[in-house]
């Protein structure tokens, strides 16, 4: 949660926390602003929500009075339709706003009748946003919004590239790892590594505890479903789980040839799943459909993690496919001869989730599309829209 407001979820915000800020005098800054009236220009509102997720991230405070810059009480909005303006604030960061923003908005009931309204901008880690019709960037100052000069843009953008940098140097720690630890990697297995790293962590500037976590018997971190037919495609033999020093670390075991799939989750809040392809004799074989009803299944898995460890996001989704030169690749129905995968290393393109509101079954479809590129193919015949439907 972004201070000054109490550190709880903001569903959970009453107007006795929003009192507070009166009573505590906390004044406007960088991180909070305070109106009495809900926003009627759809351009001020871009300026205002664009330059708090160029800065540190913030709070817009509809329904609170102000004098010099000091909060003085709650007024209920006047015709206020919570759906109507959300919908209404939305649309207008989606379509004056780029790159897009996820914003979250908290309608709060106030003695007397009548609700404010509180809008949360997450900072962003994809940024810097620029409102399409002046075409400028704005960020946040102690005294409100302010446009960016060449330095500040050119720092933005710096950080832009460090989130890449940073995602590239965790890829290449993970790979050489499981490379060092995989044994028969090429002649006998070949694994596929999906990373979920939430930007916050990936940077650096989030450490989650994972001592206290109750973790269950057959997901490393709490799930929302307990129903072990969604597991199916994700888990299928006997596991083990353990804390390690990255963090905590998930196994199955299907038999003498070891470990075939694993779910690391890091201190940082990202995950990994590792898809391992055993050889069958002098038969070499990733069978495409099973595979992406893993990739679907860890994807949804990796999401909800992320989500029990309240991320703020963006999570930056990618996957690499190691020691797979020489293994078949079988189209669907074997329709065709299998392709014969000839990179001894296939990294794929990211794909960005904006938060954990966002579908992670489009995220995992993105994904196989890209494989499924890689061995000639238009797109996955195994997903529909975001969810695993093979034809």
């Amino acid at each position: 949660m972004l201070p000054p407001l109490p550190s709880k979820p903001l569903a959970e915000l009453t107007e006795a926390d929003l009192l507070r800020l009166v009573e505590d005098e906390v004044r406007e800054d960088v991180e909070i602003d305070y109106k009495a009236r809900l926003e009627t220009d759809s351009q001020e509102f871009a300026k205002d929500v664009s330059s708090f997720a160029n800065t540190k991230g913030g709070y817009l405070v509809y329904g609170m009075t102000e004098d010099r810059e000091l909060p003085t009480g709650l007024v209920a909005l006047d015709g206020f339709d919570p759906s109507t303006v959300i919908g209404r604030f939305n649309s207008w960061a989606q379509e004056h706003i780029r790159p897009r923003l996820t914003l979250r908005f908290q309608p709060v009931t106030v003695e007397g009748g009548g609700s404010v309204l509180v809008v949360e901008v997450p900072r962003s880690w994809v940024g810097p946003h620029q409102v399409r019709q002046d075409q400028r960037f704005y960020h946040r100052t102690q005294h409100g919004k302010a446009p960016m000069d060449v330095d500040q843009i050119r720092q933005a953008f710096a950080q832009d590239r460090g989130l890449f940098e940073a995602i590239e140097d965790f890829q290449n720690r993970r790979i050489h790892f499981r490379q060092t630890h995989t044994r028969g990697l090429g002649a006998k297995c070949s694994l596929f590594l999906l990373h979920l790293l939430p930007a916050d962590g990936i940077l650096g500037r989030r450490r989650v505890d994972l001592t206290g976590t109750a973790f269950g018997g057959y997901y490393p971190v709490p799930h929302p479903t307990t129903s072990q037919s969604d597991n199916r495609g994700v888990w299928r033999g006997s596991t083990g789980h353990l804390h390690n020093l990255e963090g905590y670390a998930f196994q199955e075991y299907t038999g003498a040839e070891g470990e075939a799939c694993a779910c690391q989750v890091f201190r940082n809040g990202a995950v990994e799943h590792k898809w391992a392809s055993r050889a069958e004799g002098d038969k070499r074989t990733i069978y495409s459909q099973l595979f992406d009803q893993w990739l679907y299944r860890a994807t949804l898995h990796a999401v909800s993690v992320i989500k029990s460890l309240e991320s703020q996001g963006p999570i930056v989704v990618v996957g690499s496919l190691i020691g797979a030169h020489g293994w078949d690749w079988p189209f669907p129905n074997f329709e065709a001869n299998p392709c014969t995968i000839d990179e001894p290393e296939l990294r794929l393109p990211e794909v960005m989730l904006e938060s954990t509101e966002s579908s992670p079954g489009v995220a995992a479809e993105q994904l196989s599309n890209y494989l499924w590129n890689a061995m000639g193919r238009e797109r996955s015949p195994n997903f529909q829209n975001g969810e695993f439907k093979p034809r």
